[in-house]
């Protein structure tokens, strides 16, 4: 059964950080890539634009504490969040159609720095009098993606009606940290993280061959877009009972079979991370990590490994509250050879987070750079439509080349799913 807690306080406005922020705090310190943290959002804004957009979107952001923090040493040098240290304003320029791409690449990269903050940037960019491009810039520590859907519905909501100001106070990403190591700290949730270590401990783990080459610099290759559907794969989850993340998933672990030689290996997969419902519309960086006992499945049926991952990525996310730390604590403790890093390979899922103002055309903007946190991370948009997904790697663990076979086998693995898990009607 799932710890579950409340905030004893609401309305705090500093905590230390919680395991995942915490994670992502030391990573930063350790890669020495200060891009490798830096998220964006972008959108293109097409037609009549009212002078009011930039202070819907102060308002928008001023309602979400976390934009405007800022991370400070605490007792014993700790690091802490800290609300309430910025004021974000709209920087506004205008700029040439010629100019527009390299604009955005180079500033969604351009801060903001994690020491002292703020932590969030935003722009708005004039190509013409009817064509605006809004960016966002932000530190991953600050806000995670359902943090940036709680922020466009803000803004859509300050610009459909300006007058009315998001009201303040409500519970905090502070409360929530508070309210996530208290239940970290709980036996109930020792218990659990010493279950769900048991059930991957012992497994024989074989870890990624390294290239030899390179010195594990970030590199990407882009999947799909979203005119690249597979036909059925919707419709093939439904008729499955199955969920179109697990059918992802599947053709990921094929993929990692086939192309990198791997039987049995930890996979890492994100969860949101908001199991207390008191902090569904909070913002601020709550995800956390799910490791997922996994094999390539290349002797069994297509239908049977779809279903023994899928059962296996069902109990991992049903227990999405044990801090990944814990876990990951307790698999070290095991003397047996094994990687000593993990999760070496990661699979992010999501749908697709669109920006809707009233009177306006919103089309999102991707920015491409690689950032791979991990060795190797397939990070993927889906929806009824399509997908879009890109494949974020090191250097020193694929070449270029095998990255372009993975993505090749992932496509392909995919496309089989539908004929493979959706039976014909028998004749009549």
């Amino acid at each position: 059964m799932a710890v579950r807690s409340t905030p004893a306080v609401v309305g705090a406005r500093h905590a230390p950080l919680s395991p995942a922020q915490f994670a992502i705090w030391l990573r930063d310190r350790m890669t020495g890539d200060p891009t490798l943290y830096r998220e964006h959002a972008c959108y293109e804004l097409l037609g009549p634009f009212p002078k009011r957009f930039a202070t819907a979107l102060r308002a928008a952001v001023a309602a979400h504490p976390a934009f405007v923090a800022a991370v400070l040493p605490g007792l014993r040098g700790v690091p802490e969040l800290h609300l309430d240290q910025h004021i974000v304003e709209v920087e506004h320029r205008h700029v040439t159609e010629g100019e527009l791409a390299d604009v955005l690449d180079h500033e969604s990269l351009t801060g903001p720095a994690l020491d002292g903050g703020p932590l969030t940037r935003c722009l708005l960019l004039t190509v013409t009098p009817e064509r605006h491009v809004m960016l966002m810039v932000w530190h991953h520590l600050v806000a995670d993606g359902m943090a940036l859907r709680v922020l466009l519905e803000t803004l859509r909501d300050c610009w459909d009606d300006p007058a009315r100001l998001p009201e303040a106070g409500g519970a905090t990403v502070c409360d929530a940290n508070l309210a996530y190591l208290a239940a970290a700290e709980s036996a109930a949730a020792r218990e659990r993280a010493r279950a769900a270590a048991d059930r991957l401990t012992g497994l024989a783990l074989q870890p990624l061959p390294r290239t030899g080459a390179g010195a594990g610099a970030s590199r990407r290759e882009v999947i799909g877009e979203w005119d690249g559907a597979v036909d059925g794969l919707a419709e093939a989850a439904v008729a499955a009972r199955l969920t179109v993340p697990m059918l992802l998933a599947a053709a990921c672990r094929r993929a990692a079979g086939e192309v990198l030689g791997l039987e049995d290996f930890l996979l890492g997969c994100v969860t949101a991370g908001r199991w207390l419902p008191d902090f569904e519309a909070v913002v601020g960086c709550f995800v956390n990590t799910v490791l997922v006992p996994a094999n390539s499945g290349l002797e069994l049926s297509v239908r049977e490994h779809v279903r023994s991952g899928a059962r296996e990525l069902a109990a991992a996310v049903a227990r999405q509250e044990i801090p990944f730390t814990a876990v990951a604590g307790r698999l070290l403790r095991d003397v047996r050879p094994r990687p000593r890093i993990f999760p070496q390979i990661y699979l992010s899922m999501d749908t697709p987070t669109p920006l809707r103002l009233t009177g306006l055309e919103c089309r999102r903007i991707r920015i491409p750079h690689a950032q791979a946190k991990f060795d190797v991370a397939l990070i993927v948009e889906y929806d009824r439509g399509g997908f879009h997904g890109v494949l974020q790697y090191r250097d020193d663990v694929l070449t270029p080349a095998t990255a372009q076979r993975f993505v090749r086998v992932f496509l392909a693995r995919l496309r089989e799913l539908p004929g493979a898990l959706v039976r014909p009607s028998p004749a009549r």
